[in-house]
């Protein structure tokens, strides 16, 4: 028996674009959104690229749909934040007025990139390790709940999975999102993946034969984005 599958929704989130449309105008438009992030460099020495491609929302974050108190929406790491309204607006724009009452089984295939946010704020923050235990910080900004967490949110029962294997996570998960829905482990399946390196305004120090640029041109540079 044949199953056909279709992506019947999409929501993402770029530098300098914050929806699907606007996404790709940016690339018929061929505009570079990488910015000079040089005002927020201390002494960097002479081999730092102060260029980034910046998500200006990364912060900005809808607590109460979700459930989060002010507090614990603060200790959220920001990649979890916006893929948690990336998701939602993939779901929306499939025609789901409401996801958290979907009458079907929803699976979620989810990728998140390292924590910058727990090592390089969150752990030296005297006041946030007075006020959260260990454990509670690791819940709310390790990569490997974000997938379990958007489905307990969203009321969903089906697979939940993190998928986590370098820079080719987010295809792997839509490959497992696809294998799931052909096995009919689940009837839709929510699949992307959150990159967001911190702290947001921070270029990078360049080294001969690195991954990243001499010009700032190819670095490391946020994306978020889910199908559905």
């Amino acid at each position: 028996m044949a199953f056909d599958i279709a992506v019947v929704g999409i929501g993402c989130s770029f530098p300098g674009a914050n929806c699907t449309e606007s996404f790709l105008n940016l690339i018929k438009s061929d505009e570079s959104h990488i910015v000079d992030v040089s005002a927020h460099a201390r002494n960097e020495g002479s081999s730092y690229i102060p260029f980034k491609g910046v998500l200006h929302d990364a912060f900005l974050f809808d607590a109460e749909l979700f459930g989060f108190s002010k507090g614990d929406a603060q200790i959220l790491d920001p990649q979890h934040r916006i893929f948690f309204q990336t998701a939602y607006r993939a779901l929306e724009s499939a025609g789901y007025g409401n996801p958290k009452s979907i009458d079907k089984k929803v699976g979620v295939y989810a990728s998140s990139g390292f924590s910058g946010y727990l090592f390089h704020h969150l752990s030296n923050s005297e006041e946030v390790r007075a006020k959260y235990d260990d454990l509670y910080i690791q819940l709310l900004n390790d990569k490997d709940f974000m997938a379990t967490r958007f489905s307990y949110l969203m009321n969903f029962n089906g697979l939940s999975i993190s998928v986590q294997c370098g820079c080719s996570s987010s295809l792997v998960g839509v490959h497992l999102a696809a294998q799931s829905l052909l096995l009919q482990e689940c009837d839709v399946a929510v699949v992307g993946g959150s990159s967001i390196s911190y702290p947001i305004y921070a270029g990078y120090t360049y080294s001969e034969d690195s991954i990243a640029s001499r010009d700032g041109k190819i670095s490391y540079h946020p994306s978020v984005f889910s199908f559905t």
